[in-house]
């Protein structure tokens, strides 16, 4: 057999159960629990917005990473560049999914933190999709993760980049949105496969 182009070859007993038909808006997201003068607050930071392929399989949610922009946030706090990740994978086993659910992601509360006129000229991003779309909400454990994007999370952790934005953390979760009407149709099998592990 030829093959050409990017490929993920699956291990023998994996199943694929989704393969996405459309380009994937993917939102890598920190959320972060800060200590209040009264209470706490939970402040969703995002890391970078991208164009994905999206998979998911009986074993791992995996994405394709084609464009990705970093969050303005990021790259103007001198954090390492992302280089290299388009054309990367980036994988999440089933087992380190802790929860899936559908949520509305306003885009427009992201235009201050993500330069997204490119993937709106492109179409990856509908125009109508700024004021209110359908998402996945996806909670997961970093350290289970796979891929360069990974790598890029856990450099802005140990430069302390969080502690420069708030002085009083926590927590710091990992999570991302998966935006579009297609992407929600994965979310009963998601609980599906987290209810057997």
């Amino acid at each position: 057999m030829k093959i050409i182009g990017v490929f993920k070859e699956l291990d023998e007993n994996e199943k694929l159960i989704f393969e996405s038909k459309v380009v994937t808006p993917t939102i890598f997201v920190k959320e972060a629990e800060v200590k209040k003068l009264i209470g706490r607050e939970r402040r969703e930071i995002p890391i970078s917005f991208s164009a994905t392929n999206l998979y998911l399989t009986n074993k791992r949610l995996s994405f394709l990473i084609l464009y990705q922009l970093e969050a303005r946030t990021i790259s103007e706090s001198g954090a390492p560049k992302l280089s290299g990740v388009a054309g990367t994978w980036f994988e999440i086993p089933v087992s380190a999914i802790s929860s899936a659910d559908i949520r509305p992601v306003f885009l427009k509360s992201f235009e201050k933190e993500v330069d997204m006129k490119r993937l709106v000229e492109w179409g990856v991003i509908k125009k109508e999709m700024a004021e209110r779309a359908s998402a996945v909400e996806l909670i997961y454990s970093e350290e289970d993760a796979v891929g360069r994007i990974k790598d890029y999370m856990q450099s802005l952790l140990k430069m302390g980049f969080w502690g420069k934005i708030f002085k009083k953390i926590e927590r710091v979760s990992d999570k991302l949105m998966i935006v579009g009407e297609e992407a929600t149709t994965i979310v009963p099998s998601i609980k599906g496969l987290i209810k057997k592990q």
